[in-house]
């Protein structure tokens, strides 16, 4: 996990337009009941329309994988 200070030092480099979360030990362990066993990161969530859970990732998604799984929960809508 990283600290705030590189964090915060690489976004002013290199502007997001999504919201960045600094994990700690203690944040990781919510992610348990949420399908991340392992507690491992990068770890993504694909809600539905009603907020539950419809995909989970441990990894990084590749842009095809992520279209792919975004077209599949689209259709189930």
């Amino acid at each position: 996990m990283d600290a705030a200070e590189p964090v915060t030092a690489f976004l002013r480099a290199t502007p997001v337009t999504y919201p960045i979360l600094l994990a700690s030990p203690t944040l990781l362990d919510l992610t348990v009941p949420l399908g991340n066993q392992v507690q491992g990161l990068p770890f993504s969530l694909i809600l539905d329309t009603k907020g539950r859970i419809a995909a989970t990732k441990l990894g990084q998604w590749d842009e095809a994988e992520l279209a792919s799984e975004l077209g599949r929960q689209i259709q189930k809508q």
